[in-house]
């Protein structure tokens, strides 16, 4: 007798998969959806009880995500104490999902916004006239921002129509050499496939280097075109990392060059004593503004602190400024994603709070961030006025 082959969600087509789907979430009966998939798809042994496996394989092929829900009155609170701008509702996100699982909500979030984001951008650039409407995006290194531009190039393949995406990296490699994922440039290979128009704009150079050779470096062509390309980019998905987080990848980088030679235990120490507590895209800043490269090296990267903080500030001042009905001038948005540690769970809030105090630090249009992290800026506001 010949053995039966067991049925798996993962062996049927995609059209299936996602037909089933679609009806599932529109509300037709499980029933239904199985007579419909006997008729016309020519399965009279389909049965109603493999509908739910399939949902299961929609959502693992990322034919859809679910959107967290959002902590409005949170946000509000946190842009009270902190004095943030609020003429765009989307400026600032507080993701309600705690527990482990809070860092892929807050990440879905994000791209989701992204996505929004860039909507607005080609509705800006037509209004301004611009002879080409493409779409540039800046991404950055790190778990957090191979996360979010994963799931923006899932979230644009259900879109019906693109604009041509022009894709930027900020920085060179993941530091690492065990840990190439975490590299920037891994991120173009999650928009292959698109149905559209797609250029990548590498940054190719060592990933970190002498800072007295820095500026030799960027003079390089092959560094300097793609440097001399940064104003193109139309939003910046970043994240940041706290000095004292083990997994963040620039004190680990740091470490590691200490134990291999690279620096000595004096210079890493030099950071740590002028007040160094995070860095935004591998540059570092203590509480007071961003910081000098104390340690003698520093990362490649195509945008500094004050690239950030002056982009934010000539978006935030415009008047227009989260109203899309009048929007025509040249904005730039820069999502930060701040959410704990991908790896560890750790909150960043340390890291987190002098980019809010500080303008100088004020590297971001655009916030999103999780209901853990919001408590605890909260909470030390309050006990900083107790002081």
């Amino acid at each position: 007798m010949a053995r039966q082959i067991r049925w798996r969600p993962e062996d049927e087509s995609r059209e299936l998969i996602f037909a089933v789907c679609e009806r599932f979430l529109r509300g037709e009966k499980a029933a239904s959806i199985a007579r419909w998939v006997q008729r016309h798809c020519q399965r009279p042994s389909f049965r109603r009880t493999q509908i739910y496996p399939l949902l299961g394989a929609a959502s693992r092929l990322g034919f859809f995500q679910l959107l967290p829900p959002l902590e409005r009155q949170l946000a509000a609170d946190l842009r009270a104490v902190y004095k943030l701008p609020h003429q765009d509702p989307e400026s600032l996100i507080v993701v309600n999902a705690p527990g482990p699982a809070a860092h892929d909500h807050l990440t879905t979030a994000a791209a989701a916004l992204v996505v929004r984001l860039m909507k607005r951008v080609v509705e800006q650039k037509r209004r301004s006239g611009v002879p080409r409407v493409e779409v540039h995006l800046g991404l950055g290194g790190g778990m957090t921002a191979m996360m979010v531009s994963r799931k923006i190039a899932r979230a644009l393949a259900a879109e019906r129509e693109l604009p041509p995406l022009v894709i930027h990296t900020l920085s060179s490699g993941g530091f690492l050499p065990n840990e190439p994922q975490k590299s920037p440039i891994s991120c173009f290979s999650y928009f292959d496939g698109l149905p559209t128009e797609i250029e990548c704009v590498a940054l190719f150079t060592e990933t970190v280097v002498s800072s007295d050779d820095f500026g030799l470096v960027t003079a390089n062509p092959a560094v300097k075109c793609v440097m001399d390309r940064k104003n193109e980019i139309d939003i910046v998905v970043t994240s940041l990392a706290a000095a004292s987080d083990r997994h963040g990848l620039l004190r680990r980088y740091l470490e590691w060059l200490r134990e291999m030679g690279g620096i000595d235990e004096a210079k890493l120490d030099r950071m740590h004593q002028n007040g160094w507590i995070g860095d935004v895209q591998f540059r570092p800043y203590s509480a007071a503004g961003p910081m000098d490269d104390h340690c003698g090296v520093r990362a490649v990267t195509l945008l500094e602190i004050s690239d950030l903080v002056e982009w934010a500030n000539h978006t935030i001042s415009a008047k227009s400024f989260g109203d899309q009905g009048k929007q025509t001038g040249s904005f730039k948005y820069i999502v930060l994603v701040a959410g704990p540690c991908a790896e560890c769970g750790e909150l960043k809030t340390v890291a987190l709070k002098p980019l809010l105090e500080n303008e100088k630090l004020r590297v971001f249009t655009h916030l999103v961030t999780d209901v853990a992290t919001a408590q605890d800026l909260l909470q030390k506001a309050q006990e900083q006025m107790k002081k």
